[in-house]
């Protein structure tokens, strides 16, 4: 009588007939049900569930019979005025049909900054409201809401949006997202520390000495989140002997000549030069990007409008401007959209619901005050370019998810960061007369192509051109190498302009205060010793490892016994808690019940009882030695005495027996080869750390250990100490 969930019957819905399957039908009243006696049985009024003493009963209610509203109402925040409670209304409808959603497709600027709304007790959140069904009220006639920003809505236009983390109005508020270490500064609360004049010494190779915090930031990545382990004494000796066997290397790389390498130095140039424009980049861009109160409110006024739009998505430029051309010509948008789109959305002729967070960032102000019919320019996205044409624009309730105050400041930073970049990017490219030489063409990048490496694509004054080599080189690393003509020409145009703004970037970065930042010449010697280390290991100290085809084999003979393919045995066990359990249970089997049969009775091992206590093959040494030593003694078909292991009491049951067969070199060609280049690598590492330890002057400050333990459990607290204070550290 009553539907899932114990509610009354309302007939069949879409899709179901009235047996329960089948074609689809209207919805309607059941007919009339027959009994025994062949009568018709009537249906019982629709009765609603209720609490009475803590029993369930029934009661008859006109309410439940109602036919159900077609889109779910969403109840607005009331402020507590009368105009609050006038402004509630349903969602509306627009075009989409009774029951079905709004379709909330995240768009690329606001992947990753939904932030939802924890639910509270005997609530349920907005985006998963049933159609059909008025949102719940909380028993007290209260409605969930969260604090607001001071409202500039107009009457009609609803209450301000649900915002966490309010503050009072301010002026223009400057969002600083760099951490310290982005800009050469001090970092969130933790071990690693610029290197300061009190950090103690703990190494000398070469007379280039080594702090607390040189160890500490030479280590990072290898500690990362096990810091912590370093409060005790022989972490911190351990670490001390691996900063010396490293900076003996580069002692050794140095002295070998490996520093004057052409190539090393050009590396460590190009990472120089790198480095420094990304934080001149940053200090450009973040650093002048700041977003006020005004914006916020403005930004958080329009996600009330829900716009109805026809998108048309590209992978490359061209192809979406010439479907913009088309479109600005007269032509059918369906027809262009079937022929240039690439997003499933085509399948609708385009079309797309989406609020304005869910727009690119560089056409929200066109959609913000577009018109019906109006074509958008060509936006970037990150899976290629796409242009909207407007439909129609309402006002809706707010979206079911929740931007909180500081994820929308972080949503407009990114769309002025990257604005600013633009602007830096155009500027540099005036200054220095960038320009495209030739146009680069596909098949300039395919495999075989006999085109001149050295042709300049791209150029700008001051520094070196992109060449179409650079570029094929930049071109075999992305996805787009295996695509079509068009895309590969475009791609290939993009990175020769990418690479001379690169280059331009650079060359103005090497002229500011960041050439010769204390934090970037840090990272660049750091840079430069491992790239040293590399080197000498490759060149000198793994130089003369590898082995021959006959040390292989003749190595392999030697050691073939330990490659040999193991013993197996296929088997079934029964667990029990007790081994009075698993003294019954041998006496059901020796009275003649089945195994299997006892495995899914008395087996609490829940991953083989129901298989009848199968196992499958074992090997030795993957199961706790006291059923190893018991399970490759027996015979096939043979069952155990009750076997003890820390899970309880086993009797186990050969099926199968699979002896153990020796393999062939070829077998283990790859395996063996690199067990072998490993023992060799660290005989011969260690044959070196020796002979440096002796040639090399080098001392280390036991003396200054117990300074710098006190030092690190001193920051160790402190960060403790901070995260109580700032989760987010």
């Amino acid at each position: 009588m009553g539907g899932a969930g114990g509610r009354p019957d309302r007939g069949p819905g879409p899709g179901r007939s009235a047996a329960g399957r089948g074609a689809a039908v209207r919805p309607g009243p059941r007919p009339p049900r027959i009994g025994p006696a062949g009568r018709a049985r009537r249906r019982p009024p629709a009765r609603r569930r209720v609490r009475r003493r803590g029993r369930r009963t029934w009661r008859p209610s006109e309410r439940l019979r109602r036919r159900p509203r077609p889109v779910a109402r969403v109840l607005r925040h009331r402020a507590g005025t009368r105009a609050g409670r006038e402004h509630r209304r349903p969602l509306a409808v627009g075009r989409f049909g009774a029951g079905d959603r709004l379709r909330q497709r995240p768009g690329p600027a606001a992947e990753g900054l939904v932030d939802h709304a924890p639910v509270r007790r005997r609530e349920r959140p907005l985006d998963r409201q049933r159609p059909g069904r008025p949102l719940r009220r909380r028993r007290r006639g209260r409605l969930r809401h969260r604090p607001e920003l001071p409202s500039r809505h107009q009457p009609g236009r609803g209450p301000a949006p649900r915002l966490r983390g309010h503050e009072p109005a301010m002026g223009p508020i400057l969002i600083v997202l760099l951490s310290a270490a982005t800009l050469g500064g001090g970092t969130a609360p933790g071990l690693k520390q610029e290197p300061g004049a009190d950090s103690p010494i703990l190494l000398e190779v070469a007379g280039r000495q080594m702090s607390l915090d040189e160890l500490l930031i030479m280590f990072e990545d290898q500690h990362q989140g096990h810091m912590g382990l370093l409060g005790e004494r022989r972490e911190l000796e351990s670490l001390v002997e691996r900063a010396l066997d490293f900076r003996l290397f580069v002692a050794a790389a140095e002295s070998e000549g490996f520093a004057e390498d052409e190539e090393v130095v050009q590396r460590v140039e190009t990472f120089h030069r790198q480095l420094a424009a990304t934080r001149y980049g940053e200090e450009q861009t973040l650093t002048g990007a700041s977003v006020d109160r005004e914006e916020i409110e403005e930004f958080t006024d329009r996600l009330y409008t829900l716009h109805h739009l026809r998108e048309i998505g590209t992978r490359t430029r061209s192809a979406a401007e010439r479907a913009a051309a088309r479109l600005r010509a007269g032509e059918d948008f369906a027809a262009v959209c079937k022929e240039f789109s690439t997003l499933p959305s085509k399948l609708h002729n385009g079309a797309a619901t989406l609020r304005i967070d869910q727009i690119p960032a560089g056409i929200r102000d066109w959609a913000a005050t577009a018109t019906p019919g109006d074509i958008s320019p060509v936006a970037e996205t990150p899976t290629g370019f796409i242009l909207y044409q407007y439909e129609s624009g309402e006002a809706s309730e707010p979206p079911a998810y929740v931007l909180s105050e500081t994820r929308i400041m972080s949503l407009l930073l990114q769309a002025r960061v990257e604005e600013l970049r633009r602007e830096l990017r155009e500027r540099l490219r005036r200054e220095a007369n960038a320009r495209l030489v030739v146009k680069p063409e596909a098949a300039w990048f395919r495999d075989g192509s006999d085109q001149d490496g050295d042709l300049v694509l791209a150029t700008a004054d001051g520094v070196e051109p992109a060449t179409v080599q650079q570029v094929r080189d930049a071109l075999l690393l992305s996805e787009e190498s295996m695509a079509d003509d068009e895309l590969v020409a475009e791609v290939a145009e993009y990175l020769a302009r990418s690479i001379v703004d690169d280059r331009l970037l650079q060359a103005e970065a090497m002229k500011s205060k960041w050439a010769d930042d204390p934090e970037i010449l840090r990272q660049v010697a750091s840079f430069r010793d491992k790239l040293l280390v590399t080197a000498i290991k490759a060149e000198l100290i793994y130089a003369d490892i590898e082995p021959s085809e006959e040390e292989l084999r003749e190595m392999f003979a030697a050691e073939q016994d330990q490659w040999r393919l193991p013993d197996q045995v296929e088997t079934r066990h029964i667990l029990v808690e007790s081994e009075e359990d698993a003294r019954q249970v041998l006496a059901e089997l020796a009275a003649g019940a089945g195994f299997e049969e006892l495995a899914e009775k008395y087996s609490i091992d829940e991953a083989t009882a129901s298989r009848g206590g199968y196992v499958g093959w074992v090997v030795p040494g993957r199961i706790h030695p006291s059923l190893d030593e018991v399970l490759f003694e027996m015979e096939v078909g043979e069952v155990s005495e009750p076997v003890q292991s820390p899970v309880g009491w086993h009797i186990l049951k050969v099926i199968r027996r699979a002896e153990g067969q020796p393999r062939t070199f070829e077998q283990v060609r790859n395996k063996f080869t690199e067990k072998v280049l490993e023992k060799r690598k660290a005989e011969a590492r260690a044959k070196w750390l020796k002979l440096l330890r002796e040639r090399v002057e080098w001392r280390t400050f036991p003396e200054n250990y117990d300074a710098a333990l006190a030092i690190i459990r001193q920051r160790l607290e402190n960060q403790d100490k901070a995260k109580e204070t700032h989760p987010a550290f």
